[in-house]
């Protein structure tokens, strides 16, 4: 397959607004496309210069049957676990430069090869807190859609907000009351059920580190409660427990799950590990950085946009 890169470079001395537009035909896996208009370009004082290398497939028209897609981007980067392509978006900031305002791509999941059921990615929106790309939600290939820790928004009249806290997942309505969302657990024992039309609310905890599956099931609380108030008789047995915990052993051998028990220890150095590769990787790509080499000046008071095209 051709790699179809090209370099596409604009010059101008004053600010303008410059149509960049690029022409030809080539050829994307085996689909022929067209190029046309990619973006209009702003340019201000002191900004003047762009150059961009990459590959990127702009065409009128399908690709093939399956997909329609005007524009397809590529990292060229071969696939390891995190190799990312996204659109990086940027918003313009006091001075001269913009600033980073979010990414929004995908991720590699693993070692990419020619085998099909190695291809898998994740989904990912990065946002922006204090000037630095934080990522805030990803959808995996298994379809887990993760929400990373924040912090809760004051109450605002016609809006419910989704948060998550420490790991666990919360709404707030339009009127401030904020809840951890009901669980109806579906694996606790058979007696935890009562005859009722109604799923009753079990909360389901687990623990890693501690290898502890705790149900506790709060209707059957409320209304034992109630019951005593009201001076009834109180079940007894199995009907009158409200709680059941057990070790992941325990759960494992009677749901059929395969939960696994981990080491706070163990954790806390893959952590740390992780950070130690984040950083090597961050020097060596400073180290392989080099700098686009600088366009020549025009002489030209209205200098057109040069396209350059490699074959």
């Amino acid at each position: 397959m051709a790699k179809n890169l090209f370099t596409l470079t604009v010059k101008t001395t004053t600010p303008a607004d410059s149509e960049l537009l690029v022409g030809g035909t080539g050829s994307a896996n085996a689909y022929n496309f067209t190029w046309t208009k990619l973006r209009n370009w702003i340019y201000a004082a002191g900004s003047n210069n762009f150059t961009t290398t990459g590959a990127i497939f702009a065409a009128l028209g399908n690709f093939n049957s399956a997909i329609s897609t005007p524009i397809i981007t590529v990292n060229e980067t071969a696939a390891v676990l995190g190799t990312e392509i996204g659109v990086d978006y940027r918003i313009w900031r006091s001075g001269d430069a913009s600033a980073f305002a979010g990414v929004v791509g995908f991720k590699a999941e693993g070692t990419w090869t020619t085998t099909a059921s190695t291809r898998d990615s994740t989904f990912f929106i990065k946002t922006v807190l204090d000037g630095s790309l934080i990522e805030a939600i990803t959808l995996s290939s298994n379809k887990n859609l993760s929400i990373k820790d924040g912090t809760a928004d004051g109450t605002t009249a016609n809006q419910a907000s989704f948060y998550v806290l420490s790991g666990e997942m919360w709404v707030k309505d339009g009127g401030g009351t904020a809840s951890q969302l009901s669980s109806h657990p579906s694996d606790a024992p058979e007696w935890m059920y009562d005859d009722d039309p109604m799923p009753p609310q079990i909360n389901k905890e687990m623990n890693d580190f501690d290898g502890i599956v705790r149900y506790t099931n709060n209707t059957r609380k409320n209304i034992l409660i109630e019951k005593q108030f009201a001076g009834e008789t109180l079940p007894t047995g199995d009907a009158a427990k409200i709680t059941f915990i057990e070790t992941y052993d325990e759960h494992n051998e009677r749901t059929g799950n395969a939960l696994v028990k981990d080491n706070w220890e163990d954790f806390q150095e893959r952590e740390y590990q992780r950070s130690l590769d984040l950083i090597a990787k961050y020097e060596q790509a400073k180290k392989d950085f080099k700098p686009t080499k600088e366009v020549k000046e025009f002489t030209q008071i209205k200098p057109e946009v040069y396209v350059k095209v490699a074959r």
